[in-house]
């Protein structure tokens, strides 16, 4: 029974390197990008076919592995993308004879799917990795977070690695960014997916979703729209992904299954990912936003907000240490309520904005751009004042003005102050304070974007140091696990 697997999943986590000869092992990464098919598959589901081949494969008990598979997100706005734009990868130890066999099974694995018109599936392994290279793969992994690659860069850089292309379409890209995922220390999360051939089997009791997110909340997220009520662990599209549950550890999802106690589907799959972790929000300067590029900006409101009759919001900005440099953000009406708060900004407000760089800007013969806002947080509220009409010294009447120049008269008593002048009243910002994050509904959120309930819990994510026993990520369901036996 899976309550079983699961119990038996937390058990014997990882196995330490003392207990092998590790002087004998190569440092394997495999990625892997692009292998969606319409309506099916995706580069997850690719990874699960491959990893079970490796267990049926004669040279499965050579291999090793170094962490969790890892779900890589990578820029949400370029217009390339797959349909998540995730990528995935596998750190590996193995023997050096093996690496080849590696590359066979997953070249023939490829070549048995018809992946359709347009998929350029991109697979990569990299051996181990050189301190000099280090550097290299943190700056490319940023790149393809928040900026546009092009093929022959990642084609060099695996190149200049010693990498092998096993699988050479654009899909490379993101293959090796999901490789450099494994070299930076960051915020991670963790997904568990469920996979079923037979999507109509699968079903998900709602009444236990309520009752698996009141047990697992907060350390899962986004299992329930908080305003509709609608369950979101279910895809909506395509097979044979049929579950996905997203939280801050594996245990913590291994719970929510086990609450869940979902029917038909056949294996789990665990991921470490950059889901929910603003990842992509790289801070840039407002002259840095050039199209597809993602980034964290700190402007200036030069123009309060206009609104469309569709509710979207566009302000005029500027940047807050070079006010030369302008900009107009766009807030579109699927951020929700939150827009009636960012209704409320003026002139001055200090504000940190995260989004995309929309690329019809380059079309409107200006050196503005249009940057799509998924996130604002307000840093400082300038004072709003009033002017008002003096009050009458001899009997507290609000007097009126005689005209430019003039002064004013008391419509009450009719007492004249030629030489008066309007006062400046500061009035209360209500409705809106500093410090305070702005987001669209969960909903409506990417995967790289993070939810509110998830400030405060970020963590820093390192390389593991002992080897994992696959039974930790990759879980069947009627199946007696095949373990790694080191």
């Amino acid at each position: 029974m899976l309550s079983q697997d699961l119990k038996n999943n937390t058990d014997n986590e990882t196995t330490s390197y003392e207990k092998i000869k590790r002087e004998e092992l190569t440092e394997v990464y495999i990625g892997i990008d692009d292998t969606d098919r319409f309506l099916f598959g995706c580069s997850t589901n690719f990874l699960r076919e491959f990893i079970s081949e490796l267990l049926r494969s004669e040279v499965g008990r050579e291999i090793f592995f170094g962490d969790y598979p890892y779900l890589t997100r990578l820029n949400p706005s370029i217009p390339f993308k797959t349909r998540g734009n995730g990528a995935v990868s596998l750190h590996l130890y193995t023997y050096e004879y093996v690496i080849d066999e590696l590359a066979e099974i997953i070249r023939s694995l490829g070549s048995r799917i018809d992946l359709g018109e347009g998929a350029e599936p991109g697979i990569v392994i990299l051996k181990g990795t050189r301190n000099s290279a280090l550097l290299l793969l943190k700056e490319y992994f940023v790149r393809a977070l928040s900026d546009i690659i092009y093929l022959e860069v990642a084609e060099k850089l695996i190149e200049k690695l010693g990498g092998r292309i096993v699988s050479r379409g654009r899909g490379i890209i993101g293959a090796l960014a999901s490789i450099a995922h494994h070299f930076v220390e960051h915020d991670c999360t963790y997904e568990i997916l469920g996979y079923s051939l037979r999507n109509n089997d699968v079903y998900i009791d709602p009444e236990r979703v309520y009752l698996m997110n009141k047990a697992t909340y907060p350390l899962t997220f986004n299992n329930i729209d908080p305003e509709t009520n609608k369950i979101l662990i279910r895809p909506r599209l395509g097979r044979p992904v049929a579950l996905g549950i997203r939280g801050e550890k594996p245990e913590i999802l291994l719970k929510a299954v086990e609450i869940l106690k979902p029917s038909g589907i056949d294996e789990y799959l665990i991921f470490k990912t950059n889901q929910a972790t603003d990842q992509h929000l790289v801070p840039r300067r407002l002259s840095e936003a050039k199209p597809y590029r993602i980034g964290l900006f700190e402007v200036l409101i030069d123009k309060e907000p206009v609104v469309t009759r569709g509710g979207d919001l566009f302000i005029e900005v500027s940047d807050s240490f070079d006010k030369d440099v302008k900009a107009r953000i766009a807030i579109y009406k699927e951020f929700g309520e939150a827009r009636e708060i960012i209704k409320k900004l003026i002139r001055g407000d200090l504000v940190l904005i995260g989004g995309s760089v929309k690329p019809l800007s380059e079309l409107e013969g200006s050196d503005k751009v249009i940057i799509n806002v998924e996130m604002i947080k307000i840093l400082q509220l300038s004072k709003k004042y009033i002017e008002k009409n003096p009050l009458c010294p001899r009997c507290g009447a609000r007097m009126i003005s005689r005209g430019s120049r003039k002064g004013f008269k008391c419509p009450k008593c009719g007492y004249i102050d030629p030489l008066g002048k309007k006062l400046i009243e500061e009035i209360p910002r209500l409705g809106i304070e500093e410090n305070i994050i702005l987001k669209p509904p969960i909903r409506n959120m990417k995967h790289l974007s993070k939810p509110l309930q998830r400030y405060g819990k970020e963590k820093i994510c390192r390389k593991k140091h002992n080897l994992i026993n696959v039974s930790n990520f990759y879980i069947r369901q009627t199946d007696v696990y095949l373990k790694f036996k080191i």
